[in-house]
Parts: structure tokens; sequence; C-alpha cells
């Protein structure tokens, strides 16, 4: 099984709720009738994570409007989805990934095709320089993991590093990461990190995670784009 990262571009002559309706309505559709999908699932940073606007960071030309992923059975009917994607944004960028779910969402579980409740952080990663890839993975899975776990209030973590990228000119991205957050952590920064009328432990969260993740990225190579999730 494989499973492919598309991020997208929106046209600048397409409305953001066409846009959006256009992947929701007729995209799932038409890749389906191209090739034999296992699973597919869409993030749009769309209206509903407007409010979440003030938490994005990009690291790379221009934040990418979309994400879709697909899980096939052979890398070859990536052929057969590149002419529908293409159809809808004004670029695109794919990438080959390994997915790993430290918390899978059982809570917050939407009907086909309706938002996932919340938002669903989209963060592109980028491995420093001074680390090896095996030392760079260590400390993201092996210790990183659980700190994310337990300073958040995220009820969906998964993990997908980067196998190859599968286009010309794709952004460098090491790593791709869908980190999902209930409805008040858009606004509530106590909500983000589990600590809704708790200040000592809004510090102490946010100071473990700031640390965590120092160890293993450039702040300034991290683009962070809030999305809803559609499954």
């Amino acid at each position: 099984m494989e499973k492919i990262i598309f991020l997208l571009w929106k046209d600048e002559t397409r409305s953001d709720e066409q846009f959006r309706n256009d992947l929701l309505e007729k995209m799932p559709r038409q890749i389906m009738d191209n090739a034999v999908v296992a699973g597919l699932t869409i993030n749009i940073d769309d209206d509903r994570v407007k409010k979440a606007h003030e938490k994005r960071m990009v690291a790379v030309d221009k934040a990418m409007n979309a994400s879709v992923s697909v899980w096939l059975d052979c890398i070859q009917q990536k052929l057969q989805i590149d002419s529908v994607i293409a159809n809808y944004c004004q670029k695109y960028s794919s990438y080959l990934v390994t997915e790993s779910v430290p918390l899978k969402n059982t809570e917050h579980l939407s009907k086909p095709g309706e938002a996932t409740t919340g938002m669903n952080h989209i963060v592109l990663l980028q491995k420093p320089e001074h680390l090896s890839r095996s030392q760079w993975l260590d400390i993201w899975q092996n210790s990183h993991t659980q700190i994310a776990i337990d300073t958040q209030s995220t009820f969906q973590y998964i993990q997908n590093v980067v196998v190859r990228p599968l286009d010309s000119e794709c952004p460098r991205v090491d790593a791709i990461v869908e980190e999902s957050f209930p409805e008040p952590a858009m606004t509530d920064i106590e909500a983000f990190y589990d600590a809704v009328g708790d200040k000592e432990k809004l510090k102490k969260n946010a100071t473990d995670m700031f640390e965590s993740i120092s160890r293993f990225i450039e702040l300034d190579k991290l683009t962070v784009i809030p999305m809803s999730e559609y499954v």
C-alpha cells in the first residue's frame, strides 16, 4: 500500500468557495473513477478555520491552500490521479510517504465528506543540516512524539515521513504532519495546550513543547497551515 500526499496551490482566478466546493464535490468522484483508492482525505484552508490564521507559519514560497492524501495499491496509479488534481489547482507537488499514527482519531469521527470537528494543522518539516536523518527521526518519533501528545489537546496525530518527491520542482519537505485539535484550540491558547483554567499547566506545557521541538526543528523553516479535514 502506498500513501501519496499532494499539496495544492489554488488558481487565483478561482474563489475560495469555488475551490473548496470543487475539491469536495467534484474531485473525489473523478479520482475514484480514474484509480482504485483505498482511502482519500482532503484538507482545505477554508472559512471554517479562518479564525485560526494567526497560527500560520509559512516557510515555503507561498502557503498551500489544500492537501490531498490518497492510498493506492501501487505507485503507477498516481499517473491516473495527476490529471484530475491538475484540473483543480494552479500547481501541485506530491510526495510518497510512510505513515505512522501515534494518536488515532477515535473521538471525533465524521461522516464521509463532512468536516472533522476543529482544525487540522498541516505541517511541513525540514530536517536540520546538523542532524543525520536517523538522529532526526529518533528525536522526533522516539522522544518528541509523546511530549507533543502530553502537552497539547490533539485528538489525532499522523506522522508522514517523505520517502521521495514525485514531481519536479517540489519544495523541500522531509515530513508532513497532520495534527488535529478541537474547536476551542483555534483561538484559545489554554485550550490548545490542554490547560484550560490552569496557568501553571499552560506555562509548563508550552515550555516543554518549545524545548522539545527546538531539538529537531528550525522554526524559520517550518510551515504550519490550519485546515479543515474531510475524510
